[in-house]
């Protein structure tokens, strides 16, 4: 029969089999990551923003398009729309939501790359790594 013994760590030798986890972490960053938990904040107080950011407006529009593109999909599901077209209007909408999500870290990268210009390297540097953590899983 078929035994999961190979598959789960115990006895003298499972550290053998079973090596720890990469110190270095994924990508070789070695910042804290969403594993660690989450990071203490309070909810109540605003969250001030490093850099300025000039497409936010440009952000705002096409995120309030896509909300408005996402209750057409709600509505066509409640008519008992073809699954094949929710497919492609759902489709639609995460790629809107990709070139939205683009937009915002190349507005970040760029308010990033300022302040380091400005004297704060270590500062934009950590805020860049944490952008590139959240955006690339």
């Amino acid at each position: 029969g078929f035994s999961f013994h190979c598959l789960t760590p115990h006895g003298p030798h499972a550290a053998q089999r079973h090596p720890p986890p990469n110190p270095i972490g994924r990508r070789g960053y070695t910042g804290p990551t969403m594993a660690d938990g989450p990071a203490p904040h309070d909810h109540a107080a605003p969250v001030a923003d490093a850099h300025p950011h000039a497409r936010r407006p440009d952000v705002k529009r096409r995120l309030a398009r896509a909300a408005g593109h996402l209750e057409a999909v709600r509505r066509m599901v409640d008519a008992d729309r073809d699954f094949p077209e929710l497919l492609r209007q759902i489709a639609a909408v995460r790629a809107a939501l990709d070139a939205t999500a683009r937009l915002v870290l190349a507005d970040h990268m760029e308010s990033c790359l300022r302040g380091a210009a400005r004297g704060e390297p270590e500062r934009a540097w950590d805020d860049l790594k944490g952008a590139l953590e959240t955006f690339i899983r």
